[in-house]
């Protein structure tokens, strides 16, 4: 089944080190351009296994993996263990000048 959403009022935030570690948090724009954000967020490890781009993440209630399908400095498509596939396409501010 595909979905398309039209408008999500939250962006995903990824973070990553050098050391391949991470997290991915939920922000919200704000019309000052800055973000409103809890201190929730997800970490992760990304590990090169089998030829493919893992992502494992965690939080205390749950863990799982993402394998990254394609990457570029713009869009982002992973798919999980229930095949689910999500792309991610990079945030432009809203320029209200």
């Amino acid at each position: 089944i595909e979905r398309e959403y039209s408008y999500n009022e939250t962006i995903d935030y990824f973070n990553i080190s050098d050391s391949l570690k991470g997290i991915r948090k939920k922000l919200k724009p704000g019309f000052n351009g800055g973000y409103n954000t809890s201190k929730n967020f997800e970490t992760m490890v990304l590990k090169i296994e089998n030829e493919c781009l893992n992502l494992y993440y965690k939080t205390p209630y749950d863990s799982w993996k993402e394998t990254v399908l394609f990457a570029d400095e713009n869009n982002l498509k992973v798919i999980n263990q229930n095949k689910n596939i999500y792309i991610y396409k990079r945030y432009i501010p809203l320029n209200l000048d």
